[in-house]
């Protein structure tokens, strides 16, 4: 997978001038120094949860059909990737015929531990503990069983039989078997690193960089195509980390890179507001970003600027597309206020809206969230929330 990782890392990373020009366009030139700085600090990761075959397919189909740059070297790493998951969907039958090839009697076609088992019991010495010795004369029965000699269960039968003791594994074949057990563990490995969850890749990134905080949760990895934004800081100082699915490599719409980069720049140090830093006002938060990075989207795609489509699209699939109406009713209302409620501190927050309608907004934003199936219920606090906001009155007494 890292070479597909690698494909997204470097088209992100090459887009951060154009991003930093839109959000400049949209923010303001006097929050270019500041833009440029989160931006450009910003470290990137990819994460994926379990990668199957069909994961790997939808990739390829996609990359197909679509516009991108390096399009057959991206190709070609996803072919790679494609067999590799198959020989992992299938090990045990490339375990079993690498088996045979350095025993051709074994007829086994499943299970090859049972096998390699057997063999391994030949490195192991009768003692005193009788269970344990009565484990050894089973296995070693098992593994003349497995090869085509079957002298049913008593084990003195085979130790004193000729055919048996030919079977016996030689210094030289065991030396053999230990090297090809090796090596197919190390395939093992190696496949289940590439495709199963990637967290402690990440880790170990955090702590080549010096960050901070290095752990990341398996729950923050899962999911389909979970991108998140975490503040992190390497000596006590801030350097947002952005973390983007490898399945957002299929997604036409580019809005979660936008999103994301929003983010750093909300949990800036140099940002106090409550809204954007503290995570009190999560909901209501993601609202407001996705609502104000339509703009800063519009902004890439009329000037033809791209991250990893060549041709990017509208049709927005964000799970925060049921409380953007509510985000988009909140920055028209306070649109003159944008710049406190951004970049402002808490206190001068608050002079604009106050924390308990924040609270309550906040609230409604993640009940929406967790019954956005049920399209009345969400209608209906879609319908109180943009109420309260546009008849809401700024509490003086702060």
């Amino acid at each position: 997978m890292k070479r597909i990782k690698d494909y997204m890392i470097e088209k992100i990373e090459a887009s951060k001038p154009q991003l930093i020009e839109a959000f400049t366009h949209v923010y303001g030139q006097s929050r270019y120094d500041f833009i440029k700085d989160r931006i450009n600090t910003t470290k990137v990761c990819i994460c994926h949860d379990s990668v199957d075959i069909v994961d790997l397919l939808r990739m390829e189909h996609h990359v197909k059909k679509n516009g991108f740059e390096d399009k057959e070297k991206l190709l070609e790493s996803i072919d790679f990737m494609i067999k590799c998951r198959r020989m992992y969907d299938k090990y045990d039958d490339y375990v079993l015929k690498e088996l045979k090839v350095m025993f051709p009697a074994l007829k086994r076609k499943k299970l090859p531990m049972v096998f390699i088992n057997a063999f391994n019991s030949f490195d192991k010495k009768f003692g005193k503990d009788e269970k344990e010795n009565k484990r050894i004369r089973e296995s070693r029965i098992t593994y003349f069983k497995e090869l085509g000699l079957d002298l049913g269960n008593n084990y003195d039968d085979y130790i004193n039989n000729e055919q048996a003791k030919k079977l016996i594994p030689s210094k030289t074949l065991k030396s053999d078997f230990k090297k090809l057990y090796s090596k197919l563990l190390g395939m093992y490995d190696k496949l289940e690193e590439y495709f199963s969850n990637n967290s402690k890749e990440i880790e170990s990134i955090l702590e080549l960089y010096k960050y901070d905080s290095r752990k990341v949760k398996h729950s923050d990895l899962s999911g389909n195509k979970v991108s998140y934004c975490m503040p992190n800081t390497i000596h006590g100082e801030v350097y947002p980390l952005c973390v983007f699915h490898i399945m957002n490599l299929i997604d036409p719409c580019e809005m979660v890179y936008i999103h994301e980069f929003s983010h750093a720049l909300g949990i800036s140090a140099k940002s106090k507001s409550n809204l954007y830093c503290k995570g009190k006002f999560k909901y209501i938060n993601e609202a407001l970003e996705e609502a104000s990075i339509k703009e800063v989207y519009e902004y890439m795609l009329n000037h033809n600027y791209h991250i990893i489509h060549q041709k990017p699209g509208r049709d927005n699939d964000s799970i925060y597309n049921v409380i953007t109406p509510i985000g988009e009713a909140f920055l028209e209302k306070f649109k003159d206020k944008m710049e406190i409620i951004r970049f402002g501190n808490e206190e001068d927050l608050y002079k604009i809206i106050d924390e308990e309608t924040l609270d309550k907004l906040d609230g409604i934003c993640q009940t929406i969230l967790e019954e956005r199936r049920n399209e009345d219920f969400v209608k209906m606090l879609q319908d109180v929330a943009i109420k309260q906001i546009k008849e809401y009155t700024p509490n003086n007494k702060r």
